[in-house]
């Protein structure tokens, strides 16, 4: 499972005994899982804080105006029936509302974001590093994303291969550089490389960051419509955006 599956099988309730014990252990281990478990802890806990009370709310009034009416049991069941079904709908209508208005731009970002992979130039360990493009990638795999972005750069200078803008975008972003790193995968996707949909799920966050939601929900509309890399979140994403 991805680590949004395990975040969700959570929250739903669908662990074995040995699932939880191998979530809290993946929780221990990767502190960009933990921060989405616990951002997504909070938002469960304020929806079920303001869900209760819009219903004890809301049930208290009719009970009231039931009480009022004093028309007999048949009339206080219809009235408690209805109770139920108008606070499912103050429910539905709360979370939507809630999720557009609370949750930042930011804080969605943060969610849905974590690098792409190197899948054009694994380094091995013990490798030797000599070509100055082997270089780049292991400094992307370090995590040195500013010395990834320079050398890159200096690729770039001397081939033209897309996926160098793929990459050299990924580590814009996590220099929050996202304006530079719009531009960059920008690049990517007009050379039609072959992670395509990737750089569609990547340009779509940067869009997200420069509040530029119109482009961003276009190419999450175009990501959900292949149904592969990130499909489900894009629907998820989409669902969350005003």
């Amino acid at each position: 499972m991805t680590k949004e599956e395990w975040i969700q099988a959570y929250f739903e309730g669908r662990f074995t005994s040995e699932q939880q014990e191998t979530f809290e252990t993946l929780l221990e281990k990767d502190p960009e899982m933990k921060e989405a478990f616990l951002f997504e802890k909070q938002v469960q806990t304020v929806l079920q804080r303001e869900e209760r009370k819009a219903l004890k709310e809301r049930l208290e009034a009719l009970s009231t105006a039931a009480e009022q009416e004093n028309s007999g049991s048949r009339t206080r069941y219809y009235w408690v029936v209805a109770a139920a079904s108008i606070a499912a709908i103050i429910v539905l209508t709360f979370t939507v509302f809630l999720r557009q208005e609370q949750i930042s731009n930011e804080a969605l970002y943060a969610r849905y974001f974590s690098p792409y992979e190197n899948v054009v130039q694994p380094i091995q360990r013990g490798e030797a590093i000599e070509s100055l493009e082997q270089q780049a990638f292991e400094a992307y795999e370090l995590q040195n994303y500013q010395q990834a972005d320079s050398l890159f750069t200096e690729v770039q200078k001397r081939k033209s291969d897309p996926y160098l803008n793929f990459y050299k975008g990924i580590s814009l972003m996590q220099l929050q550089e996202y304006q530079e790193a719009a531009f960059a995968i920008e690049g990517y996707l007009q050379q039609d490389g072959q992670l395509k949909v990737r750089a569609q799920w990547y340009l779509a966050l940067c869009y997200l960051q420069l509040d530029q939601l119109e482009k961003s929900k276009r190419l999450l509309r175009e990501v959900l419509a292949t149904q592969s890399f990130k499909s489900e979140q894009a629907e998820e994403l989409l669902d969350l955006l005003p």
